[in-house]
């Protein structure tokens, strides 16, 4: 809950910052999607901070970053490795598959294009990427809880 916190002050500061730059510069932002894409954003450190926790309990700190980096890149090209794995023979569906299903689709979070290319974002779209993302971090946060209690058994 802690880092959650300082990560949101972090996303306002930064955000205003943003929003105090384009007022200044004259090219205020109308448009409502970008808060909901700073909203996806924070929501995929978020993930990634889960992560990082259930990692930490059993791995040194210079490896879980880069394997947090890691995530955060697979999770970004997951939508590509499925497709591409679903073109493939059986091993290459199946690994495919395995990939997608443990990886975070970060890449469902990434409102990148939409924002630029000026298009809307609908709130169905918004209530399932935000379900999606609290479902992923309850379970990798209780799947952390889990390996510290049977780590502190042995």
């Amino acid at each position: 809950m802690g880092i959650a916190l300082v990560l949101l002050l972090a996303y306002l500061i930064l955000s205003s910052v943003f929003y105090l730059t384009l007022w200044w510069k004259g090219e205020g932002y109308t448009g409502s999607d970008l808060p909901k894409g700073i909203l996806l954003s924070y929501l995929q450190v978020l993930i990634i901070a889960a992560l990082s926790m259930g990692f930490s309990i059993f791995l040194p700190l210079t490896t879980n970053a880069a394997l947090c980096l890691s995530l955060f890149a697979l999770g970004h090209l997951s939508s590509f490795i499925y497709g591409s794995a679903l073109k493939g023979g059986t091993f290459a569906k199946g690994l495919g598959k395995v990939v997608y299903l443990f990886v975070p689709n970060l890449s469902f979070l990434d409102l990148t294009f939409a924002i630029g290319l000026g298009r809307p974002v609908s709130s169905i779209y918004m209530g399932w990427a935000v379900l999606y993302s609290l479902f992923y971090i309850g379970i990798t946060l209780y799947a952390a809880s889990v390996m510290i209690d049977r780590r502190e058994m042995y």
